[in-house]
């Protein structure tokens, strides 16, 4: 009996001695309500009992203010889910609810209705993010439905499932063209190797033969020399005119609003200084470069961002690396940036990206070369100039996919002469072939006409 009582009274006292542990511990769980509220937008709640302090579990979705001892303003700042508390003076808990801030949809529906009424746009919040369905009828409308969407989320939380009915490609046909003019003169006599120490008797002597050579090179009139006292007097002549064309025809296809790139030329190596004293090489790119974004606005028209950019490589201006004798050349560059709006199939131009250069440098024997007629004997006249324009013609076409069997290649039927066409007839291909009128009969009847491909010569 004793030892019952005994055991009685330690159970007592271990319940006694957990029960302020477990006080200590007690969570306030979240209420069953639950604060819906929109994006950018707030409710008012009321609650029983004077309050004495308020907060929000996270400040970045819901911000709460307090109007008066039983009145909260609860504000919607980021789309997600967070908890309400507010206790009285005695830190008991006045509430206790989840705030659930989500999309404007009803704003956005009303915004999108605008595009197109006959065609509406689906929106839809799945997990903090919208999704746009439906048909559009150009990629026009669909990127302004991502811009109006843009204004009620941010741009990683838009997923556009839009489908454009009218075309999304755009075919661009670029051409560029660059012509550089050089020009340079020079004329006037030279005095080299002179040194002096005058003694002795001296010894003139003229230059045999006729002042002939190529335009471009240097004629000796004379030397003078008594092996203490020489010079050479050389005659400078010459004239040169260059004339430079380059050209490049990229096609390019594109989707509506992606960027297609091109670039004709090449990549030079640049050493480039690591913290760990290595050294590691990157390349830079230089020759015809070229990226075009196209976006279809319906009716045929297009909006056309262009930036083409023409560089070559300057080893005059170029930087020594060091002793090792290796020269990184500079890059000299015209770039222009650019958007229109133009119809398939029209053509525009960007003009006038001019550069002109010259130089004129003078050489001459001090006193003698500033003397008014005579002094045209002691002084060189050298004269550089130079002109480059650049040019460039784009093109858009809004084009769609077809058949294989509407398209030929110019090898189409192509066959290798018999001997009585290439040595009679001096053809390059076979006129009459199964293969050749199996080709003509793929595209109904019609072939190709005129000269195709590149001739070399």
């Amino acid at each position: 009996m004793m030892r019952r009582i005994s055991l009685i009274c330690l159970t007592v006292l271990a319940v006694l001695v957990a029960a302020p542990a477990a006080r200590a511990l007690d969570v306030v769980g979240t209420g069953d309500q639950t604060v819906e509220l929109e994006r950018n937008k707030g409710v008012l709640v009321r609650l029983q009992r004077n309050l004495a302090s308020v907060f929000v579990a996270d400040p970045e979705v819901a911000d709460v203010q307090v109007k008066s001892p039983k009145l909260v303003y609860v504000f919607g700042k980021k789309v997600g889910e967070t908890t309400l508390f507010a206790v009285d003076g005695n830190d008991n808990v006045v509430v206790s609810e989840r705030v659930r801030v989500r999309h404007n949809l009803t704003g956005l529906r009303d915004a999108l209705s605008s595009i197109d009424p006959a065609q509406p746009i689906e929106v839809e919040a799945v997990n903090g993010a919208l999704v746009l369905r439906g048909t559009v009828p150009s990629a026009e409308a669909a990127e302004n439905a991502r811009r109006i969407a843009l204004q009620f989320a941010e741009e990683g939380n838009i997923i556009n499932r839009l489908q454009v009915t009218g075309p999304t490609q755009v075919n661009i046909r670029v051409r560029v063209a660059e012509v550089s003019r050089t020009l340079s003169k020079d004329f006037g006599v030279r005095w080299q190797n002179l040194t002096a120490d005058l003694g002795g008797g001296d010894i003139l002597s003229f230059a045999g033969g006729s002042l002939t050579g190529q335009i471009g090179s240097y004629a000796t009139l004379f030397d003078i020399n008594n092996g203490d006292f020489s010079t050479e007097t050389i005659l400078d002549v010459l004239s040169q005119e260059g004339l430079v064309s380059i050209l490049a025809e990229p096609n390019l296809t594109a989707m509506s609003g992606e960027q297609a790139a091109f670039l004709a030329g090449g990549e030079f190596p640049i050493p480039v200084d690591q913290d760990d004293d290595g050294i590691t090489v990157e390349f830079k790119e230089f020759g015809v470069r070229l990226a075009i974004t196209p976006v279809i606005l319906g009716d045929g028209r297009i909006s056309l961002a262009v930036a083409p950019e023409v560089s070559e490589l300057n080893f005059t201006d170029g930087v020594a690396l060091g002793t090792s004798g290796i020269r990184i050349p500079a890059l000299n560059t015209r770039r222009v940036s650019t958007t229109v709006e133009l119809a398939s199939g029209q053509s525009f131009a960007i003009a006038g990206l001019l550069q002109k250069t010259s130089s004129h440098d003078i050489d001459r024997l001090p006193g003698l070369g500033d003397l008014p007629v005579l002094g045209a004997l002691f002084r060189s006249d050298s004269f550089q100039q130079g002109e480059t324009e650049l040019a460039i013609i784009v093109t858009p076409y809004i084009v769609e996919p077809t058949s294989s069997k509407e398209m030929a290649l110019p090898t189409d039927g192509l066959t290798p002469p018999n001997d009585m066409e290439r040595i009679l007839f001096g053809r390059m291909y076979g006129e009459s072939s199964a293969k050749r009128l199996a080709a003509e009969e793929k595209l109904g009847g019609r072939k190709l006409a005129g000269p195709v491909g590149f001739m070399l010569e």
